[in-house]
């Protein structure tokens, strides 16, 4: 009849009503508890970023050399700008390619330093230069701090990140664009080092050597990192990585073992 269809549809109504109230009450819990794991992560993300306090020099490009004097370069035309204006003393030494896209590259202390530290300043130049992405080795150069400067000639203009250089440039013959990649100790924590396989050689006896290459450095980092075999944050790995293409050189195995 009628009357028992109208009662079986409003009998299925109320419970398609109860199964949607339950829905909705399962959603908002779902809901909960995605706020709750996004705050855990927020506070795990900031407890990670708080576990280490980082040298100044860390926001740069940098290395400490075989001979420990420390390396800087900038990773872009603002912080070659920062690191002429606010690091640059008159005992350091200033490394730079013959091409657009090169670090301002400065070994602090420099004019103690031995060719080793030098050279090992200019393969970390050539490395974090364009030329990687290319795969072309660039020529490059050194000069003393004084030889630098934001003066151009009269009725010229200097674009950021540009500088004017004069006096004799000496040049470092024989590079090749290579960085080595690991690890040291600060203080209880892993800290990503990189540069020139001869200063990381003698940090820690286990690196990995990366060169100009077609794989992505997201891709290269996660096998960095499981080569090395140590908890390190990946991203510090990234950074450390030159612009453009990269692969691991003898991927099967670490330099050390």
């Amino acid at each position: 009849s009628i009357g028992e269809v109208a009662n079986r549809f409003f009998e299925g109504a109320k419970r398609f009503e109860e199964k949607l109230k339950g829905l909705e009450e399962a959603m908002k819990e779902t809901r909960k508890r995605l706020e709750e794991l996004e705050e855990k992560k927020v506070e795990l993300k900031v407890k990670e970023i708080k576990r280490r306090k980082r040298e100044w020099f860390e926001k740069f490009h940098w290395f400490f050399s075989s001979e420990n004097f420390l390396v800087i370069g900038g990773r872009d035309a603002i912080q070659n700008e920062i690191l002429f204006k606010k690091h640059l003393e008159k005992d350091d030494v200033v490394l730079h390619t013959d091409i657009p896209g090169s670090p301002l590259t400065i070994v602090k202390g420099g004019k103690k330093a031995s060719e080793a530290t030098l050279r090992e300043a200019a393969i970390f130049t050539a490395s974090f230069s364009r030329a990687w992405k290319y795969n072309v080795v660039p020529k490059v150069y050194w000069v003393g701090a004084e030889q630098i400067s934001k003066s151009p000639p009269s009725g010229q203009f200097l674009p950021k990140g540009s500088f004017m250089i004069r006096g004799k440039r000496n040049f470092v013959k024989d590079l090749e664009l290579r960085i080595a990649i690991s690890y040291e100790e600060i203080n209880g924590d892993l800290r990503v080092i990189y540069g020139p396989e001869d200063s990381i050689r003698r940090k820690n006896k286990r690196y990995v050597v990366v060169v100009p290459g077609e794989e992505r450095k997201e891709a290269v980092a996660k096998k960095i990192l499981k080569l090395l075999g140590v908890n390190l944050d990946i991203n510090e790995i990234i950074r450390a990585l030159p612009s453009g293409g990269v692969k691991i050189e003898n991927e099967d195995r670490v330099r050390g073992n």
